[in-house]
């Protein structure tokens, strides 16, 4: 039954089965595109933007310039005085001087590390309009390892449960723990509290005569919101150097105190327990909220082995948000960051990673970008209204002929946004003169994430069903669409009652299939040696494998023609191993594979 589901997602069903497919995707249709008198009208030229006032069946989706001015001449920040420079050491390439003075009053201190800073393959340039960003200072090849950096400020994030302030790992309950003598903040050891991790919060608490009582646990507690924060204060009584770094950060205070997140949580919580129950009086109000807004506007999350953090570094933290970045990074035992290539990066090129997540559509990155980084997205994804042809924001129009031959992404029957920037653009056809509110498509949008929550991970034919009803309606690469696709990739084989032992031919070929699909997506968005597109080709060469051992056992096809397919699986699986080795949670993912492809190859040989 559950492939049968499938087969009429992708391929001419019967005419009795076609009708009842097409009364539910016009329901849908009527409800999402509904007008304000309640039927499917056209927009009037006066409710569009100016630029389309002249609609006609001609229109194409157009990439909207670069708001941001481009300068050939390399600038930065003088290292000795600051301002902003020109020039830089012909040696090194990467520290800047703004005249001859300060090279020469600098360079007693610089002849030291000139060798040591050639060998970096990036430099940090500024430009006026954003800030301080990282270029190439050379051709860099597709999977290098660019930086190692240890963090200047490591901690817990705002929300969080009680952990340990030595290794940060969660205290479940009072009998899990210790005080630590000097503070009494609670460690789960002697050697965690005496920690140096630890030192900055005990410290600062000692030095107040406060003594700490957590007494709730296992669940969220907003004590823990001061830590990282009290830890980034802290640097102050470090070298001169990392605080001088520290203080050069962007906090975008300005926009954040006027939010519900910096009165509710920062003012009232963060402020008050430091000031009114720690009793430290050292930081004022706006250097704690100062430190509030450089580290939500600046960390990196780490997320692995079970730890829930947050970290700042000097450098790795100025790179460039790109929603299709150049780079990709993970984290070592000691929350050093190792930032990768993930495709070629030329001489010049600005160095890039992303702040947001990939597989969300356009208006979906630009309002968590707003909110959590104060800054809206102006790269060429988002610039672009078919998201570089993965078409992730489109749905298709339901008013060109041949929406329902089931046609597709090939006739380009799709509504795109006008002007992707302009949360309030309206969206249009390239095919014919459909026009629609951005609210009404943003009401769609709600109504099927809605769904989607609804359905349980687990739920494989619910997920199935979903597919059936709306992947007609939305278009094959719909981000409602992939994700779907994409939970039910990462379902089967991996989590029970789908084990890969216990899936039908049905469930394999599915797998499959969606998993070929998902990576002509990952292609577009996130080319190159990135953690997704080397999942994906982990997961199809699981179901490529499964299927061919499965058919060799049921006497389908020769060993030989099994043997065939598995070469393809195998293939996957060594472009997968060179993406992902480099991740410390898919080491023994990756060993256990190549060790049971081994099996398998040696068993066809008997």
């Amino acid at each position: 039954q559950s492939g049968a589901i499938i087969e009429d997602v992708d391929n001419d069903s019967d005419e009795k089965q076609e009708k009842t497919d097409l009364d539910e995707v016009n329901d849908i249709l009527d409800e999402w595109f509904a007008n304000e008198g309640g039927e499917d009208k056209e927009e009037t030229p006066e409710e569009a933007p100016a630029e389309d006032e002249s609609v006609s069946s001609s229109y194409e989706p157009q990439i909207a310039p670069d708001p941001i001015p481009k300068s050939d001449v390399p600038c930065g920040d003088c290292v000795v005085c600051g301002q902003l420079a020109k020039s830089f050491c012909t040696g090194c390439k990467f520290v800047f001087y703004c005249k001859r003075d300060c090279q020469k009053k600098d360079w007693g201190r610089h002849k030291d590390e000139c060798k040591e800073m050639a060998k970096l393959p990036y430099r940090i340039e500024r430009n006026p309009v954003f800030g301080r960003f990282v270029v190439a200072k050379k051709d860099l090849p597709e999977g290098e390892l660019i930086l190692q950096e240890s963090p200047m400020v490591v901690g817990p994030r705002q929300l969080t449960k009680p952990v340990c302030l030595g290794c940060h790992k969660e205290i479940k309950s009072a009998g899990d723990c210790i005080k630590c003598i000097r503070c009494n903040w609670p460690v789960c050891s002697r050697k965690c509290q005496d920690s140096p991790m630890h030192d900055a919060e005990c410290r600062a608490t000692r030095a107040a005569g406060s003594r700490i009582k957590v007494e709730a646990f296992g669940q969220t507690n907003m004590m823990y919101a001061c830590i990282t924060v009290l830890r980034a204060l802290g640097l102050l009584d470090g070298p001169k150097k990392i605080w001088d770094d520290y203080t050069k950060f962007d906090s975008h205070l300005e926009e954040r105190i006027k939010t519900p997140m910096y009165t509710k949580v920062n003012k009232e919580k963060v402020v008050f327990f430091i000031h009114h129950y720690l009793g430290i009086k050292r930081y004022s109000d706006l250097e704690i909220l100062e430190a509030c807004g450089k580290l939500d506007t600046n960390c990196y999350e780490i997320r692995q082995d079970g730890l829930n953090l947050r970290a700042m570094y000097r450098t790795a933290c100025l790179l460039s948000h790109d929603c299709t970045p150049n780079t990709r990074h993970t984290f070592s035992p000691d929350y050093s960051i190792n930032l990768y290539t993930t495709r070629p990066i030329k001489k010049g090129e600005v160095i890039s990673a992303t702040y947001t997540t990939s597989l969300w559509p356009t208006q979906q990155r630009q309002e968590h970008l707003l909110m959590s980084k104060c800054f809206r997205c102006v790269c060429l994804r988002c610039r672009d209204p078919t998201e570089l042809g993965s078409y992730l924001s489109s749905v298709r129009c339901s008013r060109c002929k041949g929406f329902r031959d089931n046609v597709q992404m090939d006739d380009q029957q799709y509504l795109t946004q006008v002007n992707p920037l302009d949360p309030e653009s309206s969206w249009r056809c390239s095919k014919c003169t459909n026009i629609q509110k951005s609210l009404q498509i943003k009401s769609g949008n709600e109504a099927i994430k809605q769904e989607v929550a609804r359905i349980s991970k687990s739920d494989f034919e619910g997920l199935l069903t979903f597919l059936h009803k709306n992947e007609p309606v939305l278009g094959t690469n719909n981000h409602h669409i992939v994700e779907v696709k994409y939970t039910i990739v990462s379902l089967l084989g991996n989590r029970d009652p789908y084990d890969l032992v216990d899936l039908s031919m049905e469930q394999l070929q599915i797998k499959e299939r969606f998993c070929r699909e998902l990576m002509v997506v990952a292609d577009k968005i996130e080319p190159g040696s990135t953690r997704w597109r080397g999942q994906l080709m982990l997961e199809l060469q699981m179901a490529i494998v499964a299927l061919a051992a499965g058919k060799a056992e049921g006497g389908l096809i020769s060993k030989a023609a099994a043997k065939e397919a598995a070469e393809e699986g195998m293939q996957h699986l060594r472009k997968a191993t060179a993406i992902l080795q480099v991740e410390p949670d898919m080491i023994q993912v990756l060993q256990g594979r190549m060790n049971s492809m081994q099996s398998l190859f040696a068993r066809w040989e008997e």
